[in-house]
């Protein structure tokens, strides 16, 4: 009876260790399952080409298979403005950066600036790529109703994510979004850096 009762109690800590431990390092398995739909090949290389060339404007690189987790958004205008706000969390801490484009009277407070910011900030960012899920939103979506527009291309990369046999990496992208779930999001991370960058700058 007594080798019955330890069997079990040593049976319920394996359990418990490795529930456990699977529970840290697939976070993501108690939200919404990553999405795996499929979409247009052509589509995909015509909106990366554009992404990257972007990025070639604001001397920025993919995040795409970089060993951290980071968020990169990208706002274009059809006039030629814009802004690239990054956040990245690595060994060293987490960190905000940002970069203008031709910023004129369109966006006359955005500042190229970079700063350190608290992983309770970081937390915050990701709480909202959660909320608004943006791990699991349709790539692509485009307002065809406008004629000068502006465009949002919001990268997230999480290679912890493999680990669950899960979504590493994901880019969407908004055309002139209305009443979008994921054009609000790309609004409230601008916003979000603004605070940041006020904060921050006040210090």
């Amino acid at each position: 009876m007594l080798v019955k009762s330890i069997s079990w109690s040593f049976a319920f800590g394996l359990i418990c260790l490795f529930g456990c431990r699977a529970k840290q390092e697939c976070p993501e398995l108690e939200r919404k399952a990553y999405s795996d739909k499929q979409v247009d090949s052509v589509l995909a290389k015509q909106i990366s080409d554009y992404r990257d060339t972007l990025l070639n404007r604001f001397e920025e690189t993919p995040i795409k298979g970089l060993n951290y987790k980071a968020y990169h958004l990208l706002f274009h205008s059809s006039h030629g403005y814009g802004e690239s706000i990054k956040f990245e969390i690595n060994d060293y801490g987490c960190f905000l950066t940002v970069k203008c484009i031709k910023k004129g009277d369109y966006l006359p407070e955005c500042l190229n600036y970079k700063t350190k910011i608290t992983e309770e900030e970081w937390n915050q960012l990701e709480e909202m790529m959660y909320e608004f899920d943006f791990w699991t939103a349709g790539p692509f979506r485009n307002n065809e109703n406008v004629l000068d527009g502006y465009g949002f291309f919001l990268e997230g990369n999480k290679p912890e994510a493999a680990v669950c046999g899960k979504k590493t990496y994901q880019l969407v992208v908004r055309g002139s979004p209305r009443y979008d779930k994921i054009g609000a999001l790309c609004e409230y991370i601008m916003e979000y850096k603004e605070q940041l960058v006020f904060r921050y700058s006040q210090r």
